[in-house]
């Protein structure tokens, strides 16, 4: 089932819009579905913020003072490249 749905949005962003759901074949309905289906889909738990076992190391860590582990490291780096892909 489906409902019609009124926004006020930029003319030239409408404009836009429309030419890149144009190009990537699709209606702009169905792209902004899929964009609103996208933003609003449940977060995984594992993505959640971790606690902080020793909030003065993070501090430490952020002021540079302290360098980042080793195997912080290897998470950031592997969590970044994911993200970016």
């Amino acid at each position: 089932m489906t409902t019609k749905l009124t926004i006020d949005i930029n003319e030239a962003l409408a404009e836009k819009a429309k030419k890149y759901a144009e190009a990537q074949g699709q209606s702009l309905s169905s792209l902004v579905e899929t964009l609103l289906a996208d933003a609003t889909k449940a977060v995984p738990k594992n993505l959640d913020k971790p606690k902080v076992k020793d909030p003065e190391l993070v501090k430490r860590i952020l002021n540079g003072t302290e360098p980042i582990p080793k195997n912080l490291e290897l998470f950031l780096h592997v969590r970044k490249k994911s993200v970016l892909n």
